[in-house]
């Protein structure tokens, strides 16, 4: 956003509020582009008269530096215990001080898209100081919208299953949307029933970065994020390999003049230490054609914007259920998504055009959101062993000869 207006000119100020983590802060940006597009007449609320903040924490800030539709960024560094909890009071207290000195005359919204105990805290020490504000500036105190978490829509789903309402609960995307009209009818602007979908582009817009793959025609970039920060949600990493190995050797049946580079991607490095090896173990014993095949593995190598611009120059992308598969949607590349004790229906399910999400149809899907606990006994995680090497590969090979066909058809 523009940075060079001046603060007298400020009428409204949207305070956004989602500390963590990776995934939820990609999802919740659909909050900006929802209000940045809102105006029916193709004109954007986010004039030189209102500003957007956003309250992060520290260690996801680099998701959103820099990003065009974000004023500013306050950054707290998260702590646990008695000290966390005091920090976090001192935090929310200045930054309420500093807000009101600078903002006097405007009108001060706060879009809590987290709702957490945390971020409640953070409204009511900011609604406690505003009774020690003068009393002329009473109308223009501070306003709250709140995301709805739905959590008894949500327990119902993990107990009824399939056999509960199909919109319980809604998808995350929709319902940042509908706090993003709350906002948009507190400013008094009109605004568009559109879903609007978050966006990175800008992260990659250079097309500068040495780790951007070749984007040549006759070079297929097939990315894999195998990584997730919770076990449950984890497809097995034998599988992965497996797969990216019969990827590479059905894609030069199918395309024999065509080149296939393979890239991991994620944190975790643990447990993916000899991937490269054992791929190539695995091409050698399928006799593939090596000049025309390329693996890497760069869990734990890269940093998110690095692996940001990795993706955006990927031609199709495999995930499990995590943070990176929202990323790369965000960056509009087909995002096909592994789900096991989570499922689509718990509110993120896959977004992206070309987008597709993959799991198995067990009675005892879905139990959580997080994948952290399996209440199967004597099979845990059962929901991802039926998840097959096979029925992955099939899904994928579809998307890549319809897409085929598709680019076919244009020339």
């Amino acid at each position: 956003m523009n940075d060079s207006r001046r603060k007298d000119q400020i009428v409204a100020k949207v305070i956004v509020l989602r500390l963590s983590s990776l995934g939820d802060i990609v999802l919740a940006t659909s909050f900006l582009h929802a209000l940045h597009d809102s105006d029916n007449k193709g004109k954007s609320i986010l004039s030189d008269t209102v500003e957007i903040d956003w309250v992060i924490f520290s260690q996801f800030a680099e998701l959103l530096e820099g990003h065009p539709l974000i004023s500013n960024l306050h950054r707290f560094q998260r702590k646990s215990g008695l000290s966390g909890l005091i920090s976090w009071v001192r935090f929310a207290a200045d930054l309420h001080s500093a807000m009101v000195a600078v903002n006097s005359d405007s009108r001060i919204i706060i879009a809590d898209l987290h709702n957490n105990l945390r971020t409640r805290l953070f409204r009511c020490i900011w609604w406690v100081l505003n009774f020690r504000r003068p009393r002329p500036q009473l109308p223009k105190l501070m306003r709250s919208e709140v995301v709805e978490k739905q959590r008894i829509k949500l327990w119902s789903l993990f107990v009824l299953k399939g056999f509960g309402p199909r919109d319980w609960p809604k998808q995350w995307i929709d319902r940042h949307k509908e706090v993003a009209v709350k906002v948009i009818r507190r400013l008094n602007r009109d605004y568009s029933n559109q879903r609007f979908v978050p966006s990175f582009k800008h992260w990659v817009t250079d097309g500068s970065s040495q780790n951007q793959p070749s984007t040549a025609s006759d070079l297929f970039h097939f990315a894999v994020i195998p990584d997730s920060a919770c076990v449950g949600k984890q497809w097995a990493t034998a599988n992965f390999i497996s797969l990216a190995a019969d990827f590479g050797e059905q894609f030069q049946r199918r395309f024999p003049s065509r080149s296939i580079f393979i890239s991991f991607f994620g944190k975790n490095r643990s447990g993916f230490e000899g991937a490269a090896e054992e791929f190539y173990r695995i091409a050698e014993r399928k006799s593939l054609d090596a000049s025309r095949l390329k693996f890497t593995n760069r869990i734990g190598e890269t940093n998110l914007k690095e692996v940001a611009v990795c993706l955006a120059g990927s031609d199709l992308v495999l995930s499990n259920d995590s943070g990176l598969a929202h990323l790369a949607q965000a960056l509009e590349v087909p995002t096909f998504v592994i789900f096991g004790p989570t499922r689509p229906s718990v509110g993120f399910s896959p977004w992206g055009k070309n987008s597709q999400s993959i799991y198995s149809d067990v009675v005892c899907s879905p139990c959580s959101k997080d994948g952290k606990f399996c209440y199967r006994i004597g099979q845990e995680f059962w929901c991802l062993e039926q998840v097959t090497v096979e029925m992955v590969l099939r899904r994928l090979l579809l998307f890549v000869d319809q897409k085929q066909e598709m680019d076919v058809s244009r020339s």
